[in-house]
């Protein structure tokens, strides 16, 4: 019988080690309810506030066609970060929302042929909370969004 308390009893201590590590470490939960519809020319990335965030961070792994035209198997991706720390419209990096250019997901890749357009995008976004005293925050992305362009009303 005893066994089986120290069992219990490692189990539990194991449990509360994990606990008060994770929130010593300041992780954050993963934002929910994503949105990222396309608007003109502008990918409109929207999510609901998570509890102590102080900024977000916003990764897109945008895919090119960068072999032979509707070919998929040639195709390359690349991973863009975005964050709220960065915005230029004026609004607080706190809040959680980000208008993104498309513009922004260009690139040359040295061919010739000059910026290619990314030709699909994934989008996921994770909260931070940043600090002096912070240690290098593994906080949990959003799950992903794909980006789609919205019809004019």
């Amino acid at each position: 019988m005893k066994k089986r308390s120290s069992k219990i009893t490692v189990l539990a201590a194991a449990t509360l080690l994990a606990t008060s590590t994770l929130v010593s470490a300041n992780h954050l939960a993963a934002p929910t309810n994503l949105l990222c519809p396309i608007v003109g020319d502008m990918i409109q990335a929207n999510w609901d506030d998570v509890v102590d965030a102080t900024k977000y961070s916003v990764n897109i792994v945008a895919t090119y066609d960068t072999g032979i035209s509707g070919d998929p198997s040639d195709d390359t991706s690349m991973d863009w970060d975005f964050g709220t720390g960065d915005r230029t419209d004026g609004l607080p990096m706190g809040q959680s929302d980000l208008m993104i250019p498309l513009s922004g997901l260009n690139h040359d890749f040295g061919t010739g042929a000059g910026p290619q357009s990314a030709v699909a995008a994934q989008l996921r976004v994770k909260g931070l909370h940043p600090g002096k005293s912070q240690e290098r925050q593994n906080n949990q992305f959003s799950d992903f969004c794909i980006p789609t362009v919205t019809p004019a009303a």
